[in-house]
């Protein structure tokens, strides 16, 4: 019984691990999502027209990591 309750805590351990590290990948790439958006906005409003190079480059990657 001592082995089981053992492997069961370290299985626990294991899966609680494993769910905050995806977690902790979706958060990032969200918000790498969003500092691109970002980014492109503030050049947008600063420039006043796209640039249409870097807008279908920040389409690709907002696409790709969402």
């Amino acid at each position: 019984y001592a082995l089981y309750k053992k492997m069961t805590l370290a299985a626990i351990l294991i899966q609680s691990k494993f769910r905050s590290y995806h977690e902790q990948k979706k958060f990032q790439q969200s918000r790498r999502a969003a500092v691109l958006i970002q980014q492109y906005y503030r050049s947008y409003k600063e420039l006043g027209r796209p640039n249409p190079r870097s807008r279908a480059t920040a389409a690709a990657l907002v696409q790709h990591k969402l």
